[in-house]
């Protein structure tokens, strides 16, 4: 169910403004997730999750980042960017647990 503001389709919005008359590539790292290929997406050379954590518009899952974007999550949390400062309550990830 989408709230108002609706995060996903600012979200969405975010990521197409950043990829808009750029090449989209993709790779593969061989692996599989829930029967799904794994691999990064970039645009200019910039991971879009990299790119969508960075830029406020993404909490990050250290179990498949390592922590490596923990810091500019906190950044954009503190700073209200992005997502952080929509008002749509403070449980933006409900229940799920992303370490």
């Amino acid at each position: 169910m989408r709230g108002s503001p609706d995060v996903y389709a600012a979200a969405s919005n975010a990521l197409a403004d950043f990829t808009a008359e750029r090449a989209v590539t993709c790779e593969l790292n061989g692996k599989k997730s829930y029967d799904r290929l794994i691999g990064t997406r970039s645009a200019l050379g910039t991971d879009f999750g990299t790119f969508m954590i960075e830029s406020g518009w993404s909490g990050g899952w250290k179990r498949f980042s390592g922590g490596k974007h923990a810091a500019a999550e906190k950044v954009m949390r503190t700073d209200r960017r992005g997502l952080w400062g929509l008002s749509c309550g403070e449980d933006l990830l409900g229940s799920r647990k992303y370490d």
